[in-house]
């Protein structure tokens, strides 16, 4: 074993998970990019610490570091040969398995079609919660709306106090004729007499879907009635949901490329070869979105409400899709290569495709199935938090990464690549000439 290999191996997976994370700073929230950041610096601390930290323990310990010990002895671990058999059954009939894979995760994946992303901070309390018991009475005795007011602002550049009074007033009015407004205040004029501020009190919830509704439609119809010389803009706790959850919904594209193009990027640099970077992205996207079906199942269909803590709001938030999304990614991409460049390894000395997938799926599946035990436990630690938003990040990671090291990596990605044989390793001359060796020649 080579520590120094393993841990520069390692600190280019670290790069990646890292890479991964910072793609949630696409989007221009200070929650989520503070969660990125947490991530980011754990990982990066993990990295100061093999790089200055590991190699003198290991000298420290000497043999005790790679003795197996007695708890290994008693518990037992699948043996080389389990692997070997297993390898042999998927690769022999590569077709059905990749069907049968395939289909499962499409199958887990095709309820996020149905994704409905929404923010709400009371949804996020169990429904005998006293805050959200207190809001709850309040609102029937005062009002849905009151908590969560709309602001619209009128500004007229041009005009004089007297003018801008009897506008906003006309702009009051309008609005306390619309069905979703329970009342309008008076409008307050600023100093110079310019602009007016309206506290508008929608008659609905101000996390309800009718409200943020509201707020799309004033959005559209006011300033055109406001007249061509002036200025509106609604704010307001609806509005500020709904900006919200239109900024996650269009920066998704945007981290989903970022996350594809650095993982395959690496993954080319790592392995050599364009194709199975290509498929390894692209079963990363299965894991992923069967991760966000069994999401929806959970906590927006509300199969298993009651179970587990489960308590279902009908809906998912919106943090939880991009933090999952490059999490997965991040970590998908350590059993990614460690299993692929122990194949690349065998390809690399024995020049046979198939028995390439077959040895280096044996030597590395003991520690993918261990590792990814341990993430799912960690993951699945949190589901019992009760918040929707924690324990649907938590299920989410736990789901794709028992998939992904599993169903994917021990079923799916032999069998594509038994079928595809030596094409996995294609890659044009002129890039092989740019791209450095990353594996070394061992004797057989």
């Amino acid at each position: 074993m080579r520590p120094l290999h393993s841990i520069l191996r390692f600190n280019r997976l670290a790069a990646t998970v890292i890479a991964s994370l910072a793609a949630i700073w696409t989007i221009d929230s200070s929650a989520l990019r503070s969660l990125a950041l947490g991530a980011i610096l754990v990982v990066a601390v993990s990295v100061l610490a093999s790089t200055t930290l590991l190699l003198p323990l290991l000298r420290l310990l000497g043999r005790r570091a790679w003795e197996p010990g007695r708890l290994r002895s008693l518990v037992g671990t699948p043996s080389q040969s389990f692997w070997s058999s297993w390898t042999d059954r998927v690769t022999r009939r590569p077709i059905l398995a990749v069907t049968l894979s395939t289909s499962l995760l499409l199958a887990l994946a095709l309820p996020a079609l149905s994704l409905d992303m929404r923010s709400s901070v009371l949804g996020q309390l169990p429904r005998d919660h006293e805050a959200r018991v207190g809001y709850e009475r309040a609102a029937k005795v005062l009002g849905a709306g009151v908590v969560g007011q709309a602001r619209v602002l009128l500004s007229l550049p041009d005009s004089e106090r007297p003018a801008t009074a009897t506008r906003a007033a006309e702009l009051g009015r309008l609005l306390a004729r619309d069905p979703a407004v329970a009342s309008v205040e008076p409008a307050l004029l600023s100093d110079d007499g310019r602009s007016a501020l309206l506290f508008v009190t929608p008659a609905y919830a101000s996390e309800s879907p009718a409200a943020k509704a509201a707020v799309v439609r004033w959005r559209h119809d006011l300033p055109a009635a406001a007249g061509p010389d002036a200025e509106v803009a609604v704010g307001g706790e609806p509005a500020a949901q709904l900006d919200y959850e239109n900024q996650v919904r269009g920066s998704m594209w945007r981290i989903l490329l970022f996350v594809l193009l650095v993982c395959y990027a690496v993954l080319v640099f790592l392995l050599r070869s364009l194709v199975v970077p290509l498929k390894a992205v692209l079963v990363n996207l299965l894991s992923v979105a069967a991760a966000y079906g069994v999401i929806v199942i959970v906590f927006q269909w509300g199969w298993f409400d009651g179970l587990f803590g489960f308590e279902s709001p009908g809906f998912v938030e919106p943090t939880v899709p991009p933090i999952v999304l490059a999490l997965v990614f991040g970590l998908s991409m350590d059993y990614e290569v460690f299993l692929l460049s122990r194949v690349r390894e065998r390809f690399e000395i024995t020049g046979d495709s198939r028995r390439a997938v077959a040895e280096g799926l044996a030597s590395s599946a003991a520690t993918i199935t261990s590792a990814a035990a341990i993430m799912v436990a960690v993951f699945a630690s949190f589901i019992a938090t009760g918040i929707p938003a924690i324990q649907a990040i938590a299920l989410g990671g736990a789901v794709a990464i028992a998939l992904d090291a599993t169903l994917v990596r021990l079923v799916l990605v032999p069998s594509t690549m038994t079928l595809l044989g030596d094409r996995n390793w294609w890659l044009p001359e002129w890039l092989a000439r740019r791209l450095p060796s990353s594996f070394e020649r061992l004797p057989d």
